[in-house]
């Protein structure tokens, strides 16, 4: 069965194939990339491949686009997350908002799905 990345390796969709090497495993064969989620989707919901999506992202999705998962028992390594800017751009309310979030999940090494005081991951 073929993959179908989310972003061109080494983005986050290559830590599966980082997996599978240390297992002395192949590598996937890799159908295409889709830098469109929506698109991912679709491919994904019409085709006989495969993908990885963020938890949150595939319950929000798996009934509209009839996406069955596929439990993976290895826990997979944790990704360093960057937020990039320009050094004279201001910081909107939003972006801020967003920045907070990410340091707090970051500063209590939270799971996806737990709540927290700044609202669910």
């Amino acid at each position: 069965m073929s993959r179908v990345f989310a972003t061109p390796s080494p983005g986050p969709g290559s830590v599966i194939e980082r997996v599978l090497r240390q297992r002395g495993l192949p590598p996937p064969n890799v159908a295409m990339v889709c830098e469109s989620l929506l698109v991912l989707l679709g491919v994904i919901s019409r085709t006989d491949h495969m993908t990885t999506l963020p938890a949150t992202f595939f319950r929000q999705t798996r009934q509209a686009w009839r996406l069955t998962e596929v439990p993976i028992p290895d826990l997979l390594p944790r990704l360093d997350v960057h937020v990039l800017r320009r050094r004279e751009a201001s910081t909107t309310p939003v972006a801020q908002a967003l920045l907070s979030w990410i340091r707090h999940h970051a500063a209590h090494g939270l799971e996806a799905g737990e709540e927290t005081e700044v609202g669910r991951i």
